[in-house]
């Protein structure tokens, strides 16, 4: 899947634009062998409230590499809203509609047995699952391999979406959730 995303923020006025395109994407979310594409436009007069963008301050070890569901907590405010909750990772949709989720959870993997890393947006409707391999995948100099993501989720008043890290092969819980540059949540209602 791509994803182009363009926001700014003059004066308190935030202008956004984004294009995603997915090919081989499901209904249900899982990647299939039949080729479906779609694409979605985001320009500025569809963008409504709320905004919000967060990313993970510092690393949190040892959370996952045995199968251990792991909620991700972005503690860092780019652009602060009420609706997420940087105690709990969860955000609280104030109103019904398509928003549109987007980010990265950086992982390092503790083994070369951690071959299966899943990201997952978790929504009160359904869960949107990105996978990667955070041992062979991984960057070198650094060992750390963000998953994107990037979803379209239809909620209603007060459902709630939040991202988790499960890292198999490990044997034990020895992957880190991997903070700065590796790992943002943004999002807003888009329609």
């Amino acid at each position: 899947s791509k994803l182009a995303l363009a926001l700014s923020i003059v004066n308190g006025d935030i202008s956004a634009s984004a294009a995603i395109a997915w090919s081989k994407i499901a209904t249900s979310g899982a990647v299939v062998n039949a080729d479906v594409s779609s694409s979605a436009a985001i320009t500025p007069d569809k963008l409504s409230g709320p905004l919000f963008s967060y990313y993970r301050n510092s690393s949190s070890n040892n959370v996952t590499g045995n199968g251990t569901v792991y909620t991700c907590l972005f503690d860092t405010a780019v652009i602060s809203n009420a609706n997420y909750n940087t105690s709990t990772g969860i955000f609280t949709a104030p109103a019904a509609g398509k928003y549109l989720f987007v980010g990265k959870v950086g992982v390092a993997s503790g083994s070369s047995g951690g071959t299966q890393g899943e990201v997952n947006v978790v929504t009160t409707g359904r869960s949107y699952r990105h996978d990667g391999n955070p041992y062979g995948n991984r960057h070198i100099a650094s060992g750390v391999m963000s998953i994107p993501f990037a979803i379209i989720a239809s909620m209603a008043q007060n459902d709630t979406a939040k991202v988790t890290l499960t890292v198999t092969g490990d044997g034990s819980d020895i992957a880190d959730f991997i903070g700065g540059a590796f790992s943002d949540f943004a999002g807003w209602r888009v329609g």
